[in-house]
């Protein structure tokens, strides 16, 4: 995309004003309160076992699901968890080293983390209405710190935005060193859904109608999970 501009301070302050009337950020991604929309589901990044060598733009083994993992470790997917799905969902709800954890037995690759995945991309994005055109897009203060030339430019942790394409979001954002780093959130131009993948987490969550969120719980190539922490 020759014409790429990141996009701060005043210039996303229409798109920040939105976020922040739909809920709170916590610096990795804005988490609209209830009843802000319809419906809510997580989208559970890939993790794989059998592993084998990667072949380019393949993956590293056979993808096994959450809910598979955890049946056959005698668990509940989500049981008992008061952070939403990440490191703690592996090591139990205590913390600490996964040898330690419920799963010690287990040889996984373990879900990408702060990002979708090529695979969940490609997924999702053709389900949401307007997923695959221009969008809104924000990386909070810690996922644009994930991205070398924009922590560089910036001096630092600040929130950083765009309006374009998924696609052109995904290619320029991806040749930044580190890989993949899709936004903290993002949505379409009538804001009838929205995006989430907060900084440390291992799954996406989409809010929309309950339409759109039967849709995607019904999708064959995506693990959904609905999922609110214990208390």
């Amino acid at each position: 995309m020759s014409d790429w501009t990141w996009k701060s301070g005043a210039a996303i302050a229409d798109d920040v004003a939105w976020l922040d009337s739909l809920g709170e950020s916590r610096m990795g991604g804005w988490t609209p309160r209830a009843g802000a929309f319809q419906d809510d589901i997580w989208v559970l990044h890939p993790m794989y076992e059998n592993l084998t060598p990667r072949v380019r733009g393949g993956t590293p083994g056979d993808r096994v699901r959450w809910s598979e993992v955890w049946r056959r470790n005698g668990l509940k997917l989500g049981q008992g968890m008061t952070f939403p799905p990440g490191i703690m969902w592996i090591v139990g709800p205590t913390g600490g080293n996964q040898r330690d954890g419920p799963f010690a037995k287990e040889k996984l690759i373990l879900p990408e983390e702060d990002t979708m995945d090529a695979e969940t991309v490609a997924a999702l994005l053709p389900r949401l209405p307007g997923g695959t055109g221009m969008v809104h897009a924000i990386w909070d203060d810690l996922a644009a710190a994930r991205i070398p030339r924009v922590f560089e430019e910036n001096g630092g942790f600040e929130r950083i935005g765009v309006h374009a394409s998924i696609a052109d979001i995904i290619e320029v954002t991806s040749l930044f060193g580190q890989g993949l780093h899709t936004p903290s959130n993002f949505w379409p131009e009538d804001r009838s859904w929205l995006v989430l993948t907060e900084y440390d987490l291992w799954a996406t969550q989409v809010f929309g109608s309950t339409e759109l969120i039967a849709s995607l719980e019904q999708a064959p190539d995506l693990e959904t999970l609905r999922w609110a922490p214990t208390t």
